[in-house]
């Protein structure tokens, strides 16, 4: 128990965020899809991705996720950001 459980290797990496990105353009005006598409990018550019990987490639999944997440907040609808706001 403890210990940090085993990366995801590349190949699976590749198949969750195809997996999301297929679910953005089934469903391009779901603001949770692409949410989660975003929190997943991010995952995997800070945390995933093998300790020697360059930055560049980092970068890229970090750049997805900060698109996907202008995304989801431009698709969310406005009642919702009012009261993420406080106003009601």
């Amino acid at each position: 128990m403890g210990g940090t459980a085993p990366l995801p290797s590349p190949e699976a990496l590749d198949v969750v965020m195809r997996s999301f990105q297929h679910a953005t353009q089934l469903a391009p005006q779901w603001h949770k899809g692409w949410h989660h598409w975003a929190l997943t990018a991010l995952q995997v550019g800070t945390q995933l991705l093998p300790a020697g990987d360059d930055a560049e490639h980092r970068n890229q999944f970090i750049i997805m996720a900060m698109q996907g997440f202008v995304q989801s907040i431009n698709l969310t609808p406005s009642r919702n950001l009012q009261v993420m706001r406080g106003k009601r």
